[in-house]
């Protein structure tokens, strides 16, 4: 008896203070023959577990994808090549005319590039007139003589065609419309190849005039500096002063032909990676009348993308804004064309691809399962007093 006292006395301390915890149980529990259950409350909790399976479901997917991550850094590397990719339609430009020049700050100008560049011609309707052509490998401004062979002018006495005033010591014969023109470029002066010999001779219409009515398809791309810069599509032929300047040469184009409607199917710098949007694909530009010269001003943003896999392309994005100019007579001194000026952010953005964590998955189901739980509880609450207390009104109107 009295091992069994001690016993109790041992015991009652734990006793009591079990019962303290279970006064902190959260989810205080109903005996069974308290419990009411009803046919509202049956299609509610089948309700609710088909939401929760479908929630879950959707999250699973939602988690199994690949989220992206960007932060933006000084770009510390900002020099070497870059490549402009682009695809641009001229409905109403010959591709004999149709000339692509790069310029930059830097001072590394190339003219009338053909290298990685393809044309393709097209009808009045936009069919396409044989293969795309891509010339030869060029970087400078291509002379006419490889256009077309210009035929001799009338030679002099002593066997030297005149250059027009323009001989200098270097060059006293002029035997081509090429000739003549460098000779006048050297001077700085004007040539009115009306008056030439060699330019009437020479037969370099004939391109233009066997491609008349077509359009041209340009596509390819061009490596220029990481700096400031433009590029130019053209009409007509791009001549080099020895200053360094140039002009377009639309003397073998009558006015009504310069119609630089275009169509820029694609436009980007770099290579494309998951998401980019390029702003200028699908542009078009319609001229109505005129003569009209098309200003793009590209702020050029590089780009490091890296896959899930920690392969990485070094690319850029662009934002764009543009600016469109009709010429007003002859005189005007800028020329029609496409001019795209461009200029690199000293921001680069960095993109990388990442799984989301487990621990997000399952704060997620978590929050799904109790969410959908306690909004059903308080439906099935509300649902069940509704119709007691429908029930009991009806009731009472009985037994009156």
């Amino acid at each position: 008896a009295e091992y069994m006292g001690s016993s109790e006395l041992a015991a009652e301390p734990s006793f009591r203070m079990f019962k303290r915890l279970a006064n902190l149980d959260a989810h205080a529990k109903v005996k069974g023959e308290f419990q009411v259950r009803t046919y509202t409350g049956a299609i509610i909790s089948v309700v609710t577990i088909i939401s929760i399976l479908v929630l879950i479901i959707s999250e699973f997917q939602y988690f199994s994808q690949v989220e992206t991550v960007e932060h933006m850094t000084v770009d510390l590397e900002n020099k070497g090549k870059s490549k402009i990719n682009f695809d641009i339609t001229f409905p109403n430009l010959p591709c004999s005319v149709v000339s692509i020049d790069t310029t930059d700050s830097t001072g590394d100008n190339h003219f009338d590039i053909q290298h990685n560049i393809f044309k393709q011609r097209l009808t009045a309707d936009g069919s396409a007139l044989g293969a795309a052509h891509k010339d030869a490998i060029s970087k400078s401004a291509k002379s006419l003589s490889e256009v077309v062979t210009p035929l001799k002018s009338e030679p002099k006495k002593d066997g030297c065609p005149a250059c027009y005033g323009a001989e200098t010591e270097d060059t006293q014969c002029c035997f081509t419309c090429d000739d003549v023109r460098k000779a006048y470029m050297a001077r700085g002066w004007r040539l009115d190849e009306s008056t030439v010999a060699q330019c009437t001779e020479v037969h370099y219409q004939g391109a233009h005039e066997a491609q008349a009515n077509e359009g041209c398809h340009v596509f390819g791309f061009v490596e220029v500096n990481k700096v400031s810069g433009s590029l130019h599509f053209a009409p007509g032929k791009t001549t080099v002063q020895p200053i360094m300047l140039h002009f377009m040469d639309l003397q073998q184009l009558s006015s009504g032909q310069v119609n630089v409607s275009h169509r820029i199917n694609s436009f980007s710098f770099g290579e494309p990676f998951p998401g980019v949007k390029n702003p200028l694909d699908s542009t078009n530009s319609t001229v109505t009348e005129g003569t009209v010269v098309y200003h793009y001003y590209a702020k050029v943003v590089p780009t490091i993308y890296e896959f899930k896999d920690q392969s990485i392309v070094s690319t850029n994005q662009y934002s764009v804004s543009e600016h469109k100019r009709q010429l007003v007579n002859q005189i005007d001194r800028e020329m029609p064309g496409v001019f795209i000026e461009y200029e690199y952010s000293p921001i680069m953005v960095r993109i990388k691809e990442r799984y989301k964590p487990f621990t997000h998955f399952l704060v997620e189901v978590c929050a799904i399962v109790g969410g959908m739980f306690t909004v059903a509880g308080i439906i099935d609450s509300i649902v069940h007093k509704s119709v007691k207390t429908i029930s009991q009104k009806l009731d009472s109107s009985k037994n009156r």
